[in-house]
């Protein structure tokens, strides 16, 4: 999966921190560096992409009719007439039909910022506390931290693992 537009804003942002982790405000522009870093591990380990993108999907060369996409949630397809969005949440999966390109690009990410599941957020949040405990830097060179457990539950509530695919 190759992501191909930016990601517009942040499911979080520093000054909705404030209640969970007290933070120097001229610290501000590390702890967004921190918050980008989190976002992107829980969308890593969730397969949960948090905001709105683009992605080009390859798909499997063998003759197939149901395919289960590779995240969730999957709002629209691109430029894949012919080819049919099913269920675009909980085991999105589109229906080839007349398609017959070897990608397809669809629109993945929750369509509104309080759309995003409350552990998704919450496992955001403990993350960027954990690295700020630790005194982590986004860049710097070091041995990873061992995850909570906490974090481990949080994530596991609600990681998407798309249905194995058979050729």
């Amino acid at each position: 999966m190759k992501v191909l537009t930016d990601i517009v804003g942040l499911p979080i942002s520093a000054s909705e921190l404030i209640d969970h982790i007290p933070f120097d405000p001229e610290a501000a522009p590390k702890l967004q560096a921190l918050i980008e870093a989190a976002v992107s591990v829980v969308e890593t380990a969730t397969n949960r992409p948090m905001m709105r993108r683009e992605v080009e999907i390859e798909l499997p060369a063998c003759g197939w009719s149901l395919f289960w996409l590779p995240c969730a949630p999957v709002i629209a397809l691109r430029d894949a007439e012919g080819a049919e969005l099913i269920s675009g949440f909980n085991e999105p999966r589109i229906r080839r039909g007349t398609y017959a390109g070897e990608t397809i690009i669809a629109e993945v990410g929750y369509e509104h910022r309080d759309r995003i599941p409350r552990q998704m957020r919450q496992a955001v949040i403990l993350l960027v506390k954990e690295w700020l405990e630790t005194e982590i830097s986004v860049g710097e060179r070091y041995d990873a931290p061992v995850l909570s457990f906490g974090f481990h539950r949080l994530i596991k509530q609600v990681k998407y693992t798309r249905p194995q695919v058979l050729c």
